[in-house]
């Protein structure tokens, strides 16, 4: 069972032909915020146009579940990214 603590919100805008699925892995990379590992819990998409918004629950990761992960399973790279300008 999943601790409903340990689950975090977040979204990801991209491309139509991004597809995001449970069990796969977020690896975010950004200079503001440090580098963070998650695995992905649920996944809803929404389309607008010609970009697609997925609001994810996630958990924290680590790199070692990601190197172990089934090939099934897909790696998608995210930037952080400040909404500051």
């Amino acid at each position: 069972m999943i601790n409903p603590d340990k689950i975090r919100k977040l979204y990801i805008d991209g491309d139509l032909e991004l597809n995001i699925f449970p069990d796969d892995f977020i690896v975010a990379i950004g200079k503001t915020k440090s580098n963070s590992v998650y695995h992905v819990v649920e996944s809803v998409r929404k389309e607008n146009g010609n970009r697609v918004r997925y609001n994810l629950k996630v958990m924290k990761s680590d790199l070692q579940t990601l190197i172990k992960r089934s090939y099934l399973q897909l790696v998608i790279p995210i930037q952080w990214y400040s909404r500051k300008k």
